[in-house]
């Protein structure tokens, strides 16, 4: 580092305006395409996932409808059919005939096996164990396949509903116990395959859409169709993380280094599942052309920089050279010589000033030259003074206005959070600078707390609940300023972020009660007890005495932020208080911390309340 800066010492001027130049232009670009890219990569990301959603919901209750309509046909068919008096309730007994039990169970079966074009193959087991099974002309024999497939216990524990299964050769399963109608005793089983189309055509104009992949689940997370070890094993990866568990969501996952993004939305109470899989590598195809527009950007920028850099160096160094010329006469005693520029800048001016000095070099030294330094010395000092006062009154103004139009743009493009943030960051801003006291009243130091709360809650998406419990009658009490804030932004820096599930952060404020003194004593004045209370991760016994060391900040938190404030809190309190006063800390660890402060309510004569 040292051997880079003897460099850039050593460097002309003319060379440092140009490397000046270049790299302000050049980080500036750089800067700002990057910034694009990543807004239009998220908001790209963000169309897809409400496209996928809307997509999702549009197949997802197709799919619904179809199966409901299969579901209900089923249920009727098997109603009204002579089928229910015909199977036996109690598998112990023996059937009266069973020549004819199974020539109705198969005619019932062939009835509705042709009923509709989409049912391939049926199969029905009776109470006791024998199996009928029947398939359409053409179809594939899955007889074995369908014996495997029956769980007759989670059939039982449906109660009547529709179990789906996955099957092989595009085939899915509708499986369901079935009941006798008039006296609820169980008769059998039934297992019907049906062809993928009758539910995948929904979705298979959809894909071109999305970009994406449907994969339809049951209520165990199998896959229905599209079956793959591949796919299997995805969606294993997302049930054992729980990914599968909501009724409606979206989330990013990274799957053998590949970034996907997944939209979820669970039908019929959980019984079956549509997931979406939409590489963002195919997402963000579109951005990726930005790149070569940033790079192209860059190059143009720095060359432009560069051509601007010579033109302006040239200009400047060529007046400088000419005056380090007359110095180097003036500082060989050749008071006579002038330096004559083009230029009415800084650098002309400051010939034009060089050629006085070499006239007036003799009075100069004299007392009279000293006297005359010293005065424009001061003047120099009360302009610069003037100034820092305008700027300080200016900047506030400045970022305020500048707030405000962010505020009006965030409105205008329909970002209400980020226009609320933005005008409570304001209002925060505004409170700080306008209060000039050290000393405020309870009720505006509660008021900054609350504007800096909502932009909190607005942050953690609503994770954030705030109870306030304020006894009226001591808003009006004078306190220190800013004693509240740093107390509740560690509570939820270091409390309540690091603790999964809603934060809830209470605040109270209350008086102590206190003892009367006797023997003709004055009354000890009342104590004022502010508390912030949060259901956060709890402290250490070591961090919470750090914390309320008096030469420390706090302890160190996590890379972004650092306990800082309550130290300071309770140094300030005990200041101008006293020892009694001051912050007291109770915490446990995954139970969450109370800090509170004490501070002493003094009466005056008017019945009024001061510190």
């Amino acid at each position: 580092m040292n051997k880079i800066k003897d460099i850039w010492y050593r460097l002309k001027l003319r060379f440092k305006f140009l490397l000046s130049y270049a790299l302000v232009i050049v980080i500036s670009v750089m800067t700002i395409s990057i910034i694009a890219y990543q807004v239009s990569s998220q908001a790209i990301n963000q169309m897809a996932v409400d496209d996928s959603r809307d997509l999702i919901e549009q197949i997802g209750l197709n799919i619904d409808k179809r199966m409901s309509e299969l579901e209900e046909y089923v249920f009727a068919h098997y109603k009204n059919s002579g089928i229910v008096q015909l199977l036996p309730s109690d598998p112990e007994l023996p059937a009266d005939n069973p020549y004819v039990i199974r020539s109705g169970v198969l005619s019932f079966m062939d009835d509705f096996l042709y009923s509709r074009p989409f049912i391939t193959t049926v199969m029905i087991r009776q109470i006791n164990g024998d199996n009928e099974f029947i398939r359409r002309t053409g179809a594939p024999d899955t007889q074995e396949e369908m014996e495997a497939s029956f769980d007759e216990e989670r059939m039982k524990a449906k109660r009547g509903q529709v179990l789906w299964l996955p099957g092989s050769n595009q085939r899915i399963y509708m499986q369901r116990a079935m009941y006798n109608v008039e006296t609820s005793a169980l008769i059998g089983y039934i297992s019907i395959g049906i062809e993928e189309d009758y539910l995948s055509e929904f979705y298979k104009e959809a894909r071109g859409r999305s970009r994406g992949q449907f994969i339809l689940l049951n209520e165990n997370n199998e896959l229905l169709m599209n079956s793959s070890r591949e796919l299997q094993r995805v969606v294993d990866k997302l049930a054992a993380g729980g990914r599968l568990d909501g009724e409606s969501t979206s989330f990013e996952l990274k799957d053998n280094g590949e970034a996907y993004l997944f939209t979820l939305r669970s039908f019929s109470d959980g019984n079956w599942k549509l997931l979406n899989r939409i590489a963002v590598s195919e997402l963000t195809k579109p951005a990726q052309a930005m790149k070569y527009g940033i790079i192209i950007a860059c190059l143009l920028s720095f060359f432009a920089a560069l051509l601007m850099a010579v033109y302006l160096s040239k200009g400047i160094t060529g007046n400088v050279k000419l005056l380090l010329g007359s110095m180097k006469g003036v500082s060989e005693g050749r008071f006579d010589q002038l330096v004559v520029t083009k230029s009415k800048d800084e650098i002309g001016q400051l010939a034009h000033r060089f050629n006085l000095m070499t006239q007036k070099v003799n009075e100069l030294i004299t007392v009279v030259y000293k006297e005359k330094l010293l005065k424009e010395q001061a003047e120099h000092e009360s302009l610069q003074f003037e100034y820092k006062a305008l700027q300080a009154q200016m900047n506030p103004h400045f970022l305020y206005n500048t707030l405000e139009s962010i505020q009006s743009l965030a409105l205008l493009q329909g970002e209400k959070k980020i226009s609320d943030m933005v005008y409570l960051l304001g209002s925060l801003l505004r409170e700080s600078i306008r209060q000039k006291n050290d000393v405020i009243l309870l009720r505006e130091e509660l008021q900054y707390v609350v504007n800096y709360l909502e932009i909190q809650q607005i942050m953690y998406d609503d994770q954030l609940e705030v109870i306030y419990e304020l006894d009226e009658a001591l808003l009006c009490v004078p306190v220190p300023k800013l004693i509240l804030q740093p107390i509740v932004e560690n509570a939820i820096l270091h409390g309540i972020e690091k603790k999964p599930g809603k934060g809830i952060i209470h605040i109270r404020c209350f008086a102590e009660t206190t003892e009367q003194s006797g023997g003709g004593q004055e009354t000890p004045p009342g104590v004022l007890r502010v508390e912030v209370q949060d259901n956060g991760v709890g402290m250490e016994p070591a961090v919470v005495q750090s914390l309320l060391a008096a030469d420390s900040g706090g302890e160190e938190g996590d890379a972004r932020h650092t306990r800082v404030g309550i130290g300071s809190v309770n140094k300030r309190i005990k200041i101008l208080y006293g020892a009694s006063y001051g912050v007291m800390i109770e915490s446990e660890t995954a139970k969450g911390s109370l800090i509170a402060i004490r501070l002493p309510i003094v009466r005056n004569e008017e019945g009024g309340e001061t510190p």
